[in-house]
């Protein structure tokens, strides 16, 4: 959803409760946790290109997160970090790194 990346205060809150809702709501009706990994958007990544500074430090990640917690509890699905050391062999098979 690329409004979420360029739109403005009250309406990127607004993408994020839509989104946050259908996520949830899958998760739900699926009866399974959701998995939240920590993204790093520290200020040494901040070098490489104009376009991705642009979109890195105006990504609502804790916005995001946060909302997808609350949501969450109040509808009884579990929530669970999950680091990239532990994402599974196979969604990394033939690829020589992940695509950051």
């Amino acid at each position: 959803m690329p409004e979420l990346a360029y739109s403005r205060g009250d309406r990127r809150t607004y993408f994020i409760g839509v989104l946050t809702q259908v996520v949830v709501g899958i998760a739900k009706t699926l009866g399974k946790p959701l998995a939240v990994e920590d993204l790093d958007f520290g200020k040494d990544r901040l070098d490489t290109n104009k376009k991705f500074n642009r979109t890195a430090a105006n990504f609502p990640y804790w916005k995001i997160i946060e909302a997808v917690i609350r949501k969450a509890f109040k509808e009884g699905v579990g929530v669970k970090p999950v680091w990239l050391a532990h994402m599974p062999a196979a969604f990394w098979a033939g690829r020589s790194s992940p695509a950051f």
